[in-house]
């Protein structure tokens, strides 16, 4: 009986980006994803899209320059380890 991976960990593939402290999961469009982080609800994470005037695409399709502005609009909100 084969164990359908061949020795590696098939299932266990991390490969989110992290924004606000949080790993944020790549099958989520943005605005529901960014609601992962503690103290962004869907009125902010949907008025962060606004501000840096970005469509609410799927996670994984982010590119570089996207997570960088989104960080940095993030960082600008009260989030996760200040809340704590």
């Amino acid at each position: 009986m084969q164990s359908g991976g061949g020795g590696g960990y098939k299932g266990l593939n991390i490969r989110g980006a992290r924004v606000g402290g949080v790993e944020i999961p790549n099958s989520k469009r943005i605005e529901t994803a960014l609601q992962y982080i503690h103290g962004v609800g869907a009125t902010t994470a949907r008025q962060i899209l606004l501000d840096i005037g970005m469509e609410n695409k799927l996670a994984r399709e982010l590119s570089e320059e996207d997570l960088t502005n989104l960080r940095d609009e993030v960082s600008k909100y009260m989030v996760e380890g200040d809340l704590v």
